[in-house]
């Protein structure tokens, strides 16, 4: 059986989601199961370098939403699936396509494991994932070749496969 998930890199709501596809093949017995990621870069128009979170968030809600408000959904839903959401820490609003491109090139087998990585440094540890550097230490502490992922995301690499998912 074939599992398609469309995620963000920056969408609190699809690392929830990840997670309850973690915790519910962890239980499946059925015929095996194959996850296929596919990259959704919800906010393109978000620059290179990213923008204050704050602003941004306020941006979204049009001044009518407080912040707290944007945060307390995904937090009790993740603290119920065992995840923490450290809001309140992040400063920078990503723009993810470097992250998804780095997913497009990672082996297949690791895909959902960088993915893990990924959500994990930027919204348990506020790190930037929009940044090249924190990209590729995630990508090295898996084990993955940093050196030719950094070369291959300074070019142009994974962007079809980001671009193909983007159209579907």
């Amino acid at each position: 059986m074939l599992v398609e998930m469309f995620f963000d890199t920056a969408c609190p709501w699809c690392r929830v989601g990840q997670r309850h596809l973690q915790l519910a093949l962890a239980q499946w017995q059925g015929e095996p199961v194959s996850v296929r990621y596919r990259s959704y870069v919800q906010d393109p128009s978000i620059p290179p370098e990213g923008l204050d979170f704050r602003a941004y968030m306020l941006a979204k809600g049009q001044g009518k939403t407080p912040l707290g408000a944007f945060f307390d959904g995904p937090q009790r839903a993740g603290a119920a699936a065992g995840l923490a959401f450290r809001f309140w820490d992040i400063e920078r609003t990503p723009n993810t396509l470097l992250s998804h491109r780095l997913l497009a090139l990672a082996p297949e087998q690791r895909t959902g494991d960088l993915l893990e990585a990924i959500f994990e440094a930027h919204f348990a540890r506020a790190q930037d994932i929009g940044d090249l550097e924190v990209l590729v230490a995630l990508a090295a502490d898996l084990g993955l070749d940093a050196g030719s992922l950094r070369r291959q995301l300074q070019g142009e690499g994974g962007l079809p496969q980001v671009q193909a998912d983007q159209q579907h």
